[in-house]
């Protein structure tokens, strides 16, 4: 039985110009050989790639209308009339074709005098069909600057944008071959107008720029027909397969798309900070059809930008957007600690996703909560990290969501009220400072009791609002220990409830 090579990588653009290019070769090294394409994206396609073969080639039997034309084929390929060939079974992305419930001949074909040749999405699908074989898997990786720049000389001779244009437009469709090609095609179409340039213009404008840009499908007749062009419709092939058959994977991709895109950590997104088996499982059929790919820190995941914006658009397209976004919220939500030293490294890498699910709008309170406390604890931690403006800003955001969601006397609404003087006292605005501490302290006294530890904790404060004051304003009042008593203030201030901690 003879081993496949395989060809595996993300864009199926790459995968197929290889194999185009290896059968070229062949055909020149040894002109007399056979090359076989077959279209492996779906069942129908396969057979009638098949059927193409056995009528090409005249295999006695095919005339027959109840042949069953897979084992004719592969018979044929086994024997020795079939000379010297190579067959390429493109985009072989779906296991269950080839595995189950019965293997596809083309899974099970022994070479004899030929070879195949595989291009898969799937990695997993891949090792499969080589036997388990990881070394007969070369993952197609990146191409180069240099490779790149030729493709866009080769595809647009004639378009004068600088170095400077090019290079950048490469960098936003991150070097993918298919979205390289089909930029060029749009801008051949739509010449003298469209330059490189301006497409890098429109594609940085906005990101409903970049899915209308990357949704077109200007014919590139090297392709097959039957496989759209365009790298959103090209990609989205992959994501009913994985909705179908991987439920947990689709589910997954979906909430991290919702998030910023890289530098994303294994405990945000798994399920009480601890992958399981499901996790597993799921993450792995992300990474098997590269749609995710683990960063060099180990439990740091990131995802292809043109597949965050598939994804979107497929999610946006089937009416799940909102949803994904209110999962991607709770992720951060349940996650994100009070900002206290101790908990930096966590707010620092939880602190690119917080900003992209602090944009999204919801109309229920529960969501506006959950931002708000993202909004507290992130204040907390840009006041620690002394970054005052920033904890001034967010803390007043926290506050105007809690009013309108809660009431004013609400324990959540008080402590924001605490937080957020502490950014005008770090700002030398002490009389800022003063006036709502006595505010908060007042609605304190009231709602929670002189001796409650929270009104305490405001009386604390404002009275390192007044020494402040007094030190500073230089009424030659100044007594030892202030800057101590500065320090232990606000190292214990604001002081929150077990949940936000």
């Amino acid at each position: 039985m003879y081993s496949p090579e395989v060809l595996a990588s993300l864009t199926s653009e790459s995968k197929a110009q290889i194999a185009i290019e290896y059968a070229y070769r062949l055909r020149k090294k040894r002109p007399a050989s056979s090359v076989f394409w077959v279209h492996a994206n779906n069942a129908a396609r396969f057979e009638q790639s098949y059927r193409s073969i056995a009528t090409a080639a005249k295999i006695p039997g095919i005339e027959d209308p109840k042949v069953n034309v897979l084992n004719l084929v592969s018979q044929w390929l086994s024997s020795g009339e079939s000379g010297v060939w190579l067959l390429i079974l493109d985009n072989a992305d779906d296991a269950d074709m080839f595995f189950s419930p019965v293997p596809a001949p083309a899974a099970q074909t022994d070479a004899g005098t030929g070879s195949i040749l595989i291009t898969s999405r799937n990695e997993g699908t891949a090792i499969g069909l080589t036997g388990g074989r990881q070394k007969q898997v070369l993952r197609v990786g990146v191409m180069s600057e240099d490779d790149t720049i030729a493709l866009l000389a080769k595809t647009l001779p004639d378009d004068l944008s600088d170095i400077s244009a090019k290079t950048g437009l490469i960098t936003e469709l991150d070097s993918v071959p298919l979205a390289i090609s089909q930029a060029s095609a749009y801008i051949t179409v739509h010449a003298p107008r469209m330059t490189i340039a301006k497409y890098l213009q429109l594609l940085r404008h906005d990101e409903k720029n970049v899915i209308h840009l990357l949704s077109n499908n200007e014919v590139d007749l090297r392709r097959d027909l039957g496989v759209p062009n365009s790298v959103i419709r090209t990609w989205q092939i992959s994501f009913p397969q994985i909705k179908d058959k991987h439920t947990a994977a689709a589910d997954l991709l979906s909430r991290m798309c919702m998030l910023d895109r890289q530098g994303i950590p294994e405990f945000l997104i798994c399920e009480d900070g601890k992958p399981s088996l499901d996790f597993e499982e799921a993450i792995g059929t992300l990474l098997q059809f590269s749609f995710v790919k683990e960063e060099s820190e180990k439990k740091v995941f990131a995802i292809h930008r043109l597949v965050q914006l598939a994804t979107k658009k497929w999610i946006e397209t089937n009416g799940e957007a909102e949803k994904f976004q209110k999962e991607a919220l709770e992720l951060v939500w349940l996650k994100y600690p009070a900002g206290n030293y101790e908990n930096w490294m966590t707010c620092e890498a939880l602190e690119p996703h917080a900003q992209v699910v602090l944009n999204y709008i919801y109309d229920s309170k529960d969501y506006k909560f959950q931002q708000s406390r993202i909004l507290h604890n992130g204040a907390l931690y840009a006041l620690q990290q002394g970054r005052f403006k920033v904890s001034e800003e967010r803390a007043q955001k926290a506050i105007d969501i809690r009013r309108a969601c809660l009431e004013s006397d609400d324990p959540a609404t008080l402590d924001s009220l605490r937080l957020l003087p502490l950014t005008y006292f770090d700002q030398g605005r002490w009389t800022e400072a003063e006036k709502l501490q006595l505010q908060t302290l007042k609605t304190d006294k009231e709602v929670l009791g002189v001796e409650h530890p929270d009104t305490l904790q405001s009386m604390n404060n404002l009275a390192s609002t007044y020494l402040d004051q007094t030190v500073e304003g230089g009424g030659g009042i100044k007594r030892a220990g202030v800057r101590d008593e500065k320090k232990s203030v606000r190292s214990r201030a604001p002081r929150y409830p077990a949940e936000y901690e």
